[in-house]
C-alpha cells in the first residue's frame, strides 16, 4: 500500500448529490401542492412576473443548501454505501419529476 495515499471520505460529496435530489423532490412537491391549493400558489408567487415558480425554486434552492450543509456535517468522516446513495437519489429525483407533470396533479382534481 502506498504510504502517501490519502483516503478521503466520500460522505461530503454524497451529501451534495443527495441534497440535489432532495431539492428536486421539494420542487415537485411544491409544484403539485401549488396547483392543488390556490392559496399556496398565490403565496409562492414571490415575483409577479414569474408567478409561483419563483417561490418554488427559491424554496428548493434553500432546501438544497440546508440539506447539503447538514448532510456534509453528518457524513464528514464517513463513507456511506454507494448503492444506498444511488437508490435514495433516484427515488427522490423520480418523485420530483412526477410532481411536475400536469397528469399527476390532475389526479387531485386540478383543472386547467
Amino acid at each position: 500500500m502506498d504510504e502517501n495515499k490519502i483516503d478521503k471520505p466520500t460522505g461530503p460529496a454524497f451529501a451534495s448529490i443527495v441534497a440535489a435530489a432532495l431539492a428536486a423532490a421539494t420542487l415537485g412537491l411544491l409544484a403539485t401542492l401549488a396547483e392543488v391549493f390556490d392559496g399556496l400558489g398565490d403565496w409562492l408567487a414571490f415575483s409577479g412576473r414569474v408567478g409561483m415558480l419563483s417561490g418554488e425554486t427559491i424554496i428548493a434552492i434553500a432546501v438544497y443548501f440546508v440539506s447539503w450543509a447538514g448532510l456534509a456535517i453528518l457524513w464528514r468522516r464517513s463513507n456511506p454505501p454507494l448503492r444506498l446513495i444511488v437508490a435514495i437519489t433516484a427515488a427522490l429525483i423520480a418523485a420530483g419529476l412526477l410532481g411536475t407533470f400536469p397528469l399527476f396533479f390532475r389526479m387531485f382534481g386540478v383543472e386547467e
